[in-house]
């Protein structure tokens, strides 16, 4: 029997539970560093998720929980590190019903005792409770970077909510977790069902409110995988330990799920627990196989590595600043060459209606604009002579073609301008030789 084969009352008993978890958005998000975080879990390991704002930050860890069976229907004990009433009481099953899942589920020891003694999940810890961070492990989300910048009591891993990021404290750590090429290949499947049913209007349902690819499908999922965990750490815990002349079989579930992480789920608490509250024929009932077996190749666990590489690096979000920046230079650059393709027509027009008026006209204005920078640049003397002014006469009837034509006037200002200057230079001559005839007659 698989997990995907969850009775609808099982559902109908379970739909306001998950209310506020968003496990589509979660996997969507996070990829293959949601199942790193599922094994972080069940080795209770100290989880310390950071970032903003404090729905988001919630919503993460509630959807983390409802991927490990039951587990969010058990949270008696999970508000203090003093408390262990309910796992404490806890008693072996004795009985199976194949037919009713609970008595399935209990026959499997589930759910886990994650969250008892001297371990804590707070979604939102306050800076009064900083104290909870001495437990042996947690799960805690926080707004505050004191939390990250504790020395004492580290976190063995930091969840970056804003980087969708994983930092270890222990590289050692990162290894046990990372994904087996049948973890990824799990995964791969589970993220394509997503995408083929993502829903832009709404993420949290598929796109036409299927079952497959909904919450309860995904919990059906990450179920099957885990018991099968469960069944593969109580197999090896009493299997003979392998020396250096038996190596691990590759094709072995142990080095399916990852030997490191079954090894340091194995020394946990809650495995102690569960293994003494669970019945040594488990491993007949739960076959002791990952959910992917038999099904990864080499090449596809390469193209599944380098999409996973390339999907990390985010590189559509760490070039929008540099496209904001190219995009704002082109249009500043191209603010400035149409100012100065804007100044290059005046220029042109200018040009052009310069050679397009009369020569009459130009020449007017010109012999208009050098007779008065004569008469303002010329020196006034006591013989200044008197230049008569144009005589023009106009009748009171004439109309505007019996005006003097544009030459005659034209004329009219040169000869003027002309008799200026030649009077000009005539008074200063006699003043110089007036000057001269002085100088000669003293000297005699």
């Amino acid at each position: 029997m698989t997990a995907s084969n969850a009775t609808e009352k099982e559902r109908g008993d379970d739909s306001t539970l998950y209310m506020g978890t968003s496990i589509r958005n979660f996997l969507y998000q996070w990829r293959f560093k949601a199942l790193s975080l599922v094994k972080l879990l069940l080795m209770q390991r100290r989880i310390l998720v950071f970032g903003y704002p404090v729905e988001r930050l919630c919503t993460l860890q509630y959807s983390l929980v409802a991927l490990i069976p039951t587990l969010l229907s058990s949270l008696q004990d999970a508000a203090s590190p003093e408390l262990q009433s309910w796992s404490h009481n806890r008693i072996k099953a004795e009985s199976l019903k194949m037919s009713d899942r609970q008595s399935l589920l209990s026959f499997m020891g589930l759910p886990l005792s994650l969250f008892s003694k001297d371990s804590v999940f707070q979604p939102y810890c306050p800076l009064q409770q900083l104290d909870l961070m001495k437990c042996n492990s947690y799960l805690i989300g926080t707004t505050n970077r004191i939390f990250k910048q504790q020395r004492e009591q580290k976190p063995d891993v930091i969840v970056d909510l804003q980087h969708f990021q994983l930092n270890f404290n222990d590289p050692a750590l990162g290894n046990a977790v990372a994904l087996t090429p049948a973890d990824r290949s799990w995964m791969d499947q589970i993220l394509t069902v997503i995408q083929e049913t993502w829903n832009t209007n709404d993420p949290s349902q598929p796109a036409l409110m299927q079952y497959e690819g909904s919450d309860d499908y995904l919990r059906a999922r990450f179920e099957e995988y885990v018991l099968g965990f469960l069944s593969t750490a109580k197999f090896s815990e009493h299997q003979p330990a392998r020396t250096a002349e038996t190596p691990l079989d590759n094709s072995s579930a142990e080095a399916q799920y990852g030997a490191e992480a079954i090894r340091l789920f194995r020394g946990t608490s809650v495995f102690a627990e569960w293994d003494a509250l669970t019945d040594g024929s488990l491993c007949d009932l739960i076959g002791c196989k990952h959910p992917c077996s038999g099904k990864v190749s080499a090449i596809s666990d390469v193209t599944l590595r380098l999409s996973a590489g390339l999907h990390d690096l985010r590189i559509d979000e760490s070039l929008a600043p540099t496209r904001e920046a190219i995009g704002a230079a082109l249009q500043a650059g191209g603010a400035g060459i149409s100012k100065v393709a804007s100044s290059w027509r005046s220029d042109l027009a200018r040009f052009n209606q310069g050679w397009t008026t009369p020569k009459s006209l130009r020449s007017a204005r010109n012999s208009t604009d050098m007779g008065k920078a004569l008469s303002e640049d010329l020196p006034s003397t006591t013989e200044q002579p008197v230049v008569p002014p144009l005589q023009t006469t106009t009748d009171a009837n004439s109309t505007d073609t019996d005006t003097p034509s544009t030459l005659q006037s034209t004329s009219a200002q040169g000869y003027s301008a002309v008799s200026y200057i030649g009077s000009f230079l005539s008074s200063k001559k006699r003043a110089w030789t007036a000057a001269r005839q002085g100088r000669n007659e003293n000297t005699q």
